[in-house]
């Protein structure tokens, strides 16, 4: 599988190793539940410049790859779990 490119930044294949983002730059996932390998489950990640849509995120994900970040999501909460928008729902 090659490489996806994409605007923000570029995504890592299935079959890339995940390394720390560049000097300036920082490593990014999207909503979905992380995986060990981009392209699992919907999963994805990339290497980006700093956006204020880019979060710092605690979930436990590669901790060998130092601190990342996840695209905030204002109908979803860390890890896919969506929260209802329906009256009297929590």
């Amino acid at each position: 599988m090659g490489i996806i490119i994409e605007a923000a930044g570029r995504y890592y294949s299935v079959d890339e190793e995940i390394r720390p983002a560049a000097t300036g730059r920082v490593l990014v996932h999207n909503h979905v539940k992380p995986a060990q390998r981009s392209g699992t489950r919907g999963f994805r990640c990339w290497e980006a410049d700093p956006e204020p849509k880019y979060v710092a995120c605690g979930c436990g994900w590669r901790p060998e790859l130092g601190t990342h970040h996840r695209v905030e999501s204002p109908r979803t909460s860390p890890w896919g779990a969506r929260r209802s928008t329906a009256p009297g729902r929590s």
